[in-house]
């Protein structure tokens, strides 16, 4: 399921295993060549940026997971960001997770918004 006001971009790759699925929240930006595969929860407000990999994971609330990131079978709580390049493959990873900042909350807001006047052009 792909909620409302998504912003998916070019070549991202949805998909889960058999029996399985994968739940986007609404207001959420998954940018080109990202691959979401399920089982997997992603909820309202969630970023993942330009080949970015989320396996098997449940993702928070307004949580970042910004280029190239890997985030794999774990749960990450609401408001976190996950650095380009990072791996997070486990919870002690999560815990060292810093918050989201205003300004990277504002470039997530700018490319969603952007993105959503494509459709109306």
């Amino acid at each position: 399921m792909i909620g409302d006001d998504c912003n998916i971009q070019d070549s991202v790759v949805i998909h889960a295993l058999g029996g399985t699925g994968v739940r986007i929240g609404p207001v959420t930006s998954v940018a080109h060549d990202a691959i979401i595969y399920g089982p997997c929860q992603i909820a309202r407000g969630y970023f993942v940026g330009f080949n970015s990999v989320v396996f098997g994971a449940t993702l928070g609330e307004g949580s970042v997971v910004m280029h190239h990131g890997l985030v794999e079978a774990v749960s990450v709580p609401g408001h976190l960001h996950i650095a380009s390049m990072t791996a997070v493959r486990s919870q002690d990873d999560v815990k060292d997770l810093p918050a989201v900042t205003p300004d990277i909350a504002a470039f997530v807001n700018k490319v969603r918004q952007t993105n959503l006047c494509l459709v109306e052009a």
